[in-house]
């Protein structure tokens, strides 16, 4: 029995399968996450998750490039706090941590637990070959703001100290760390539970929360998701195609689904929305009486939505991979998704989706509707080839827990694996 601890400001993440498992299997194991976001989460009672207060903004005066790095140092120094309470009132000493090192939690855990073996969730490293875009004027970013973003990697610098090892879930997410960094990340996703994520053929007709009922055998449904609806997920292409869109498919419901916060990049100006700002420049061409945007929903009512998309569309700047994708492919989804360095990663065009140009309106109202034209026979074959991808690559029980388990054994040996990148 090992002693392992997991930290994420926002747990359990990544860890949502990883966490349980080593816990069902006979290991102590605690996790941290930050006060803030998890005061509201109920978690199942065999699992211990423990907070860590929230610090302080950074200060007035601090210079811009390193105000997020000032606050992941105070984010730091709660979660060391934190690790001496577990520490010396608990007597509980990691063999392992498990720790994403985007936030800061990671900067001093070697000072806490010396002997403790640190593998670092590697999500995203800034990178100015995937930052800003003069072709769109969301992502235009002048040098002062590249500059900031340089300077926001350091936080992950200084996590890096204290590694052992290191997990990206994508070949492309590896891909924007460093040469020195890489060569001790290994490649392997978190998991998709295909299982759970069955296609419906016979999916019931679900009530919308406005009141809307789809049922997929006699509606056309197009739906897009994402946590927030915001440049960096497209929002702002898919909504200047909806309007060529709906010319053609006049009769079709439009289904959004996300919130009106910002996850990544910057806010919308002016203390608006991106839906708002949109609506103002495409409204009043669209019929909204067809257009719904439903917000964040509970996952099974999330499920259940996508059960009777004809069409779903996922686009997503060079960026981290959303869940969704993989998610929405596990059900067989017929997927139109942007030719995007992490996205072109698990969608072929045509073969498992269809790809469409990121930056493009119209070619992305195109391709949805060429997808909703496509034969039965057509569809059948994309969506078949979708679930067959995620289940051979990105499946939980067959693949990806395997593959974690078996870098956790490695490392917690003191082992290094033979090969970093794929695993």
């Amino acid at each position: 029995m090992s002693n392992i601890l997991f930290i994420h400001q926002n747990f359990p993440g990544q860890y949502k399968y990883l966490m349980p498992y080593l816990s069902r299997v006979g290991n102590k194991v605690i996790a941290l996450g930050e006060e803030v976001n998890l005061h509201d989460v109920t978690f199942p009672e065999d699992l211990t998750v423990k907070t860590y207060p929230t610090s302080d903004p950074a200060g007035q005066h601090t210079h811009h490039y390193i105000r997020t790095f000032e606050e992941h140092i105070r984010k730091g120094q709660s979660v060391l706090r934190k690790c001496l309470e577990l520490r010396s009132q608990e007597n509980f000493i990691p063999d392992i941590i498990c720790v994403h090192t985007g936030w800061g939690e990671g900067s001093f855990l070697r000072d806490v637990f010396p002997h403790a073996k640190i593998i670092a969730f590697c999500e995203y490293f800034y990178d100015k070959r995937f930052l800003g875009n003069i072709e769109d004027e969301f992502f235009k970013m002048d040098f002062d703001g590249l500059l900031r973003f340089r300077v926001q990697n350091a936080t992950q610098l200084l996590s890096a100290t204290n590694w052992d090892w290191g997990i990206s879930p994508t070949h492309f997410q590896w891909s924007t760390y460093p040469d020195f960094l890489r060569k001790k990340i290994s490649i392997i996703h978190d998991g998709i539970d295909t299982e759970a994520l069955q296609p419906k053929e016979d999916a019931q007709p679900v009530t919308l929360p406005n009141g809307v009922v789809l049922d997929k055998k006699k509606d056309t449904v197009i739906t897009f998701v994402s946590r927030n609806l915001e440049p960096y997920r497209g929002f702002h292409s898919f909504m200047r195609a909806l309007p060529d869109i709906q010319k053609e498919l006049p009769d079709a419901h439009i289904v959004i689904i996300g919130g009106d916060s910002v996850s990544y990049g910057r806010p919308a100006p002016d203390g608006t929305t991106y839906r708002e700002l949109l609506l103002q420049e495409v409204g009043s061409k669209l019929n909204l009486d067809r257009v719904y945007f439903i917000g964040k929903l509970p996952y099974s009512l999330f499920i259940d939505v996508l059960s009777h998309s004809s069409v779903h569309v996922y686009l997503s700047y060079p960026f981290v991979l959303s869940w969704s994708l993989l998610e929405s492919m596990s059900m067989e989804l017929l997927l139109v998704a942007s030719n995007t360095a992490s996205v072109a990663e698990v969608v072929q065009d045509r073969y498992n989706g269809i790809l469409c140009d990121f930056y493009n309106p119209q070619d992305i109202a195109e391709k949805i509707v060429y997808a909703h034209n496509l034969s039965h026979e057509e569809k059948q074959h994309i969506r078949k080839n979708a679930r067959k991808t995620v289940v051979e690559k990105y499946d939980l029980k067959t693949v990806c827990l395997p593959k974690q388990l078996s870098l956790l054994n490695i490392i917690s040996n003191g082992g290094i694996p033979k090969q970093w990148g794929e695993f």
